[in-house]
């Protein structure tokens, strides 16, 4: 097998010179359908061939980037002395960001991306001819359009021997490492290879996945069935957060511990407040019960009096009237004790 590089210049123009308007952001924790909902650049397809090319030799390829279809031929058949090779390629793009803060832009987070992919097509070979088929899914970190970074990579299908019908499927994850803040491409891309040797018997070289398969029912190509990237949490992010909480119930907890002291405090103090207004409340009963008493002997103090010094009526016991303004009792003549006047003296 010979000239098998022309298979990374599809690839490696498309990572690095599609740029998505809008790319999907996935945070912590979330998981993305991917093929149902991200922003998806438009597929590129590539085909190599000598202008020249003899009679016999074919290349051709197409892609659907909304269906996830790939389509590539390269075909090879009953040539004689001839040294050639013809290839074709097809891929699809699908664009997500990994979300963040700008406190936690840069942290990494485990992420994996689920997938589905099937394919159909036709393979021959003959004489001093070769073919290569290869059904690969990658991952790129595409922060800077200008270089590409590699992520993850499988291949899901490679097929180099053989002649009739190669179809199959094959599920499966890959497991990333990806940095918040960043961008990312995910590339599935079919790429078909074929090659002959001069030989003066007829060769050929057939990997087909463009033309139908028997019948329009059973059409070629590789399909994106199922594309799925689940992010994981940002472990650097949670700690920052446990111990910003950890401080935070700290600081609440001494601040309680003070809110607790103050109530004891001001329970005490209370406490001695109620005592003293119990006090006084009894001081002001005692004063309320003596002014009421004071208030009953103002209001019905009476005394006597002599009118006068003088003897007969001068001389009479008077009471004085109520302070509600009772004038009291009539004067009450004091008692005369009359003795003999001496001129009467025997």
């Amino acid at each position: 097998m010979t000239r098998t590089s022309r298979f990374a210049s599809l690839l490696s123009f498309a990572v690095a010179g599609l740029i998505c308007s809008a790319t999907l952001a996935v945070g912590p924790g979330e998981s993305v359908d991917l093929k149902a909902t991200a922003s998806v650049s438009p597929c590129l397809t590539e085909v190599v061939i000598d202008p020249g090319a003899p009679a016999g030799a074919e290349a051709g390829a197409n892609c659907d980037e909304i269906a996830g279809a790939m389509q590539a031929r390269s075909f090879l058949s009953e040539l004689v002395e001839t040294a050639f090779d013809a290839s074709a390629s097809a891929a699809v793009f699908y664009d997500f960001t990994v979300d963040a803060e700008p406190e936690s832009e840069g942290n990494s987070v485990e992420g994996t991306l689920a997938y589905s992919l099937s394919w159909r097509g036709v393979t021959e070979i003959s004489g001093a001819g070769a073919y290569l088929v290869n059904i690969n899914l990658a991952v790129d970190d595409i922060t800077d359009p200008g270089t590409p970074v590699p992520v993850a990579s499988v291949v899901i299908h490679e097929q180099d021997s053989g002649t009739g019908v190669d179809e199959g499927s094959l599920p499966g994850t890959l497991s990333l490492i990806l940095v918040r803040g960043h961008s990312y491409r995910v590339t599935a891309s079919l790429a078909t290879l074929a090659v002959t040797e001069s030989s003066v018997d007829p060769v050929s070289a057939v990997a087909d996945y463009l033309s139908d398969v028997g019948t329009s029912a059973d059409p070629a190509g590789a399909w994106v069935d199922m594309l799925a990237v689940q992010v994981g949490f940002d472990l650097a992010d949670l700690a920052a957060q446990v111990e910003a909480n950890t401080m935070a119930i700290e600081s609440n907890t001494l601040a309680l511990a003070e809110v607790a002291e103050a109530t004891e405090a001001n329970t005490e103090a209370i406490s001695g407040l109620t005592t003293f207004v119990a006090l006084l409340a009894e001081e002001v009963a005692a004063i309320k019960q003596a002014l009421e008493d004071l208030g009953d002997e103002v209001a019905n103090h009476t005394h006597t009096y002599l009118t006068g010094k003088g003897r007969g009526h001068n001389n009479t016991v008077a009471t004085t009237g109520t302070p509600d303004g009772d004038d009291g009792g009539d004067p009450t003549p004091e008692p005369v004790a009359r003795g003999r006047s001496g001129k009467f003296k025997r």
